[in-house]
């Protein structure tokens, strides 16, 4: 691609004389340079879309047989000091976690608790609250039915009927 800009127009008096050739070519220069940093960023951008719309599924394809593929590989894990434990996938540090963060610790604070703990009083905690509701509501109906008719009793009583 070539780009040129004649610049004599604007630098050139009324007798044909460049003012300032020097200030004339720098400016070229930076128009062209400006120019070519658009003109290149757009080019860019294209082409990594286009590049990442046609990688795009096939990395995922990738990723996906490379994580199953981890999961039943074997490795040898080391602690902090460089001892070497037994051999173990990925697969049992994941059930391993799991079954430790179902187990049930209670504790005074809440950072003492389980995901697991915290989760099942949550829920009994909502069940109770319901329950409660319920409850009242129940009771409320009964006790106004058995008002109205302990005076609807004492009303007849007294006019008689």
């Amino acid at each position: 691609m070539k780009i040129e800009i004649n610049m004599s127009e604007i630098f050139e008096d009324e007798y044909g004389n460049v003012l300032s050739k020097d200030l004339a070519d720098r400016i070229q220069d930076a128009i062209i340079e400006k120019a070519q940093d658009t003109i290149d960023k757009i080019v860019r951008k294209q082409f990594q879309e286009s590049v990442a719309a046609d990688v795009k599924p096939i990395v995922e394809n990738a990723i996906e047989k490379l994580i199953v593929e981890m999961l039943d590989e074997k490795f040898v894990p080391t602690d902090r000091w460089g001892s070497k434990e037994d051999d173990i996938t990925l697969r049992d540090i994941i059930r391993k976690d799991i079954s430790h963060t179902l187990q049930w610790k209670d504790g005074n604070y809440d950072s003492d608790k389980s995901p697991y703990t915290k989760v099942i009083k949550k829920l009994v905690e909502e069940k109770l609250k319901e329950f409660a509701r319920e409850y009242t509501k129940t009771v409320d109906e009964q006790f106004i039915a058995e008002c109205m008719e302990f005076a609807v009793k004492k009303l007849k009583s007294r006019m008689g009927i």
